[in-house]
Formats: C-alpha cells, sequence, structure tokens
C-alpha cells in the first residue's frame, strides 16, 4: 500500500507471486496436494484477482473469532462455479462440503452460508447485497430456513433493475446489474424469528439515498400461512410494499393450496413483463407465452380473476417481479368460489370483448434483462371492468374497508417509480 509508483508496485506484485508459488511448491514436495490448492487460492486472493480465486475455508483465510464475528458484511460475487472452470468448481465444492455447506450452484449462496457460520450465534449481525432468488429459488430453500432459525430478526429488501439498477455505475446489460438484488439483514439470537419484507422498489438514481435512509417493511407472520399453501411456494418469503398488501396475501394464502384451474381450455400468460401480467386466450398475446389450463366453463371466471390486481399482488410476492411461471397462479388458492360467478363471467366476457375489438391497439412492448416483451395493457384499456373485479373479490375476502384495499392494488400495478410521498 506504501507504494506509490508504478515499477515499484509491479517489483511487489512479482515477488508475491513468486513467494505464493514457492509456498504451494514446497506444500505440494511435502505431498499436502490440499495445502496446495490452499496456497493458490490464498495467492490469487491476496493478488485481487477475483476471476480466478477459489473459494477457501473461511476460518483459514480470514482466522475465527472465538465465538463469531459482531459484524459479517458483504456483496458476494454473483458467480456459478461452473463458470470459474472444472478444476476450481470441485474446490470450490470440496470445501464447501469440508465445512458443512449444502450450496454448490452459486457462490454468493455458499457466502450466505459462511457469513451465517462466522457470525457470533447470539448477537451477530449480518448484511449482504445479493441475487433476489435468494427469496424464492428452490434451491435456496435451505439457506433461508437456516436464516429463519438461527436470527431473531430478518430485513429482506428488494430491489428492481429498472428504471435505475442496484450498483448505479454500470447500465443494466453489465452482467452484476442484471440481477434484481435483496439487501438481507439479520439479528441472530435465539426464539421466534421476526421477518421484516419489503416490495420489490424501483428508483431513479437520485432517489436511492432517500430509498436507503427511510426504509419501509411489512412484517411477515409466516405462521399464519406455514402449511397453507403448496411446497414450492411454503419454504419462500414473499415481497409486499404494505401492511394492506400483508393482509391481502394472508387471508389468499388462508383459503388453502391449489386452485382448481384445470380443465380441457387454455389461457395464455407471457413468459415474461416488465410492467405487468395480462392473462388471454391462449394465443392471442404473443409467442412467448405460459398456458394455464382451466374448465372451458370458467375460462370467462378465469380471464376476470387472473387479471386482477390481487392476482397480480400474487405474483409480485411470490414470482420474481418478471418471469411470469405458470406454477405461480396454479397455485394461487381459487379466490373466485366466494363470488358469484356468474358476474365474474359476465366481467370476463367484456376482457374478452376488449382484447378481441382493441388488441392492436393496446399492444405494448418494453426492454427487461435484454429482452423485448409484448403484452396488452388491460388496465388502461378496462380500468372499470379490473376495478369491480377486485372490489367483488375483495368483498368475498371479507375485507370491508375495500376503497382503502383498493389504492393499494392501485398503488401496485401503477408500477410508479417510488417517491417518498408513497412509501
Amino acid at each position: 500500500m506504501s507504494a506509490h509508483q508504478p515499477r515499484r508496485k509491479q517489483a511487489l506484485r512479482r515477488k508475491r507471486r513468486e513467494a505464493g508459488k514457492a509456498l504451494a511448491e514446497a506444500l505440494a514436495s511435502a505431498g499436502n496436494t490440499e495445502g496446495s490448492l490452499h496456497a493458490f487460492a490464498l495467492h490469487d486472493y491476496l493478488n485481487h484477482d477475483n476471476d480466478r480465486s477459489a473459494a477457501t475455508d473461511p476460518r483459514w483465510t480470514f482466522g475465527k473469532a472465538a465465538d463469531g464475528f459482531d459484524i459479517v458484511i458483504g456483496n458476494p460475487p454473483y458467480v456459478r462455479p461452473r463458470e470459474m472452470g472444472e478444476s476450481k468448481a470441485a474446490v470450490v465444492k470440496r470445501q464447501a462440503r469440508r465445512n458443512g455447506y449444502h450450496s454448490f450452484d452459486d457462490l454468493f449462496a455458499l457466502f450466505c452460508e459462511a457469513a451465517l457460520e462466522l457470525s457470533h450465534p447470539n448477537r451477530g449481525v449480518i448484511s449482504l447485497v445479493v441475487p433476489l432468488s435468494l427469496s424464492f429459488a428452490a434451491r435456496k430453500s435451505h439457506i433461508r430456513d437456516s436464516y429463519f432459525n438461527g436470527c431473531r430478526s430478518i430485513a429482506l429488501r428488494h430491489q428492481d433493475n429498472r428504471p435505475d439498477t442496484t450498483f448505479g455505475n454500470s447500465p443494466v446489460m453489465h452482467a452484476e446489474n442484471r440481477q434484481r438484488t435483496t439487501v438481507i439483514t439479520a439479528v441472530r439470537g435465539k426464539g421466534k424469528c421476526k421477518l421484516l419484507t419489503s416490495g420489490l422498489g424501483r428508483w431513479f438514481r437520485n432517489e436511492r439515498p432517500r430509498y436507503f435512509q427511510q426504509r419501509q417493511y411489512v412484517g411477515w407472520n409466516m405462521v399464519s400461512v406455514r402449511g397453507r399453501l403448496n411446497a414450492d411456494l411454503a419454504g419462500q418469503r414473499p415481497r409486499l410494499c404494505t401492511r394492506e398488501a400483508a393482509e391481502i396475501i394472508v387471508a389468499v394464502a388462508k383459503l388453502g393450496s391449489g386452485a382448481s384451474w384445470t380443465g380441457t381450455a387454455s389461457i395464455g400468460m407471457p413468459k415474461s413483463a416488465m410492467y405487468f401480467v395480462t392473462v388471454a386466450p391462449a394465443g392471442w398475446l404473443n409467442r412467448r407465452e405460459s398456458h394455464l389450463w382451466c374448465t372451458r366453463r370458467d375460462v370467462n371466471v378465469a380471464l376476470a380473476v387472473l387479471n386482477s390486481g390481487i392476482a397480480y399482488l400474487w405474483w409480485k410476492a411470490w414470482g420474481d417481479g418478471f418471469d411470469v411461471k405458470v406454477r405461480t397462479f396454479s397455485q394461487m388458492p381459487n379466490i373466485a368460489g366466494f363470488v358469484d360467478r356468474a358476474e365474474l363471467s359476465s366481467l370476463g366476457t367484456r376482457i374478452r370483448r376488449t382484447l378481441r375489438d382493441g388488441e392492436r391497439d393496446m399492444r405494448q412492448s418494453g426492454t427487461g434483462g435484454g429482452r423485448l416483451t409484448e403484452n396488452v395493457n388491460l388496465w388502461e384499456a378496462v380500468p372499470d371492468v379490473l376495478h369491480d373485479v377486485d372490489s367483488r373479490l375483495l368483498a368475498g375476502l371479507g375485507f370491508d374497508d375495500v376503497d382503502r384495499y383498493l389504492q393499494v392494488l392501485a398503488l401496485e400495478r401503477s408500477n410508479s417509480v417510488l417517491t417518498m410521498d408513497r412509501s
């Protein structure tokens, strides 16, 4: 650090490389193959070659406090071991198994497990910036469970990559900014874990300081929902922006898992969406569609319910905010069962008629993650119809102050950039 001239820095780097190589060779000649791999990994780490640096035992690299660190903070690499090459991927897997870790598909997941191990079990604080998939991916469920069982409080702050990214000094096309991110802040301790979550936030760059200074969270009572959802969703941590939104999701989840959509008719959804999800008869949207099957008699009911603000809120809470997967909707309980189906069918017929008469005029496109996604904006075309659908569904779920909850759904659908007035 004290070398200021380029020539001096290069000379010191050369000596460090030579020393690291000599150490690795000495260990290898003594028959310590594993130790030589450690030496090469430490050599890469000290040379700040993050692309080549292999994962090492954190206790060996950093040392280990007797009872654990008070604070563990970081921005782990968003790299999959297989992208590092076969030999280094094998080192990662071997080291992970040695330390009792279970994450072999992403380095950031290994960092999450290591942070939990390195932190003090009773007072340690962990704060990491990780991909959004931590909150919903099935392969990350063991990490979510480990944190939920080993911490007394967890705050999950979710960020979109539009219109500006988490890391504001490079465009969304750069690899690190294609990721939607979650800032997890966990306080270790025993007892029932208090889980706080935010919605999938969007901002302009100049709003970022205020956005982080005035964090808004919603408490999430997992006890009221666990066991009522299918296994794929029960282990997730939903994203909700307001207490009213949480109350709607809990009310829907309490109805039980699985919707009776299965049947003989197909309705389509775009496989990806930037600002809204439209459900329509199969083939009416675009070629990149997911298909959900329902009974032919209930196609119009499905069109009404699955285009509602409640269904969109469900997707934003349990999906990833961009990809539209059939399982997200197929596992939504059938909220149509508490409403007059004739009324819902009539509203669905109006949606179908609107699509037939004005589909081309309603088509909108938006780029997300480098892809062009075509969709239909029904919220501008038939706002009165969708308002009626949500009103009936909210009343059927038992909400008295329907107007207040309609405002929450409208705010979710607006997808506007966060402002302090709306936070």
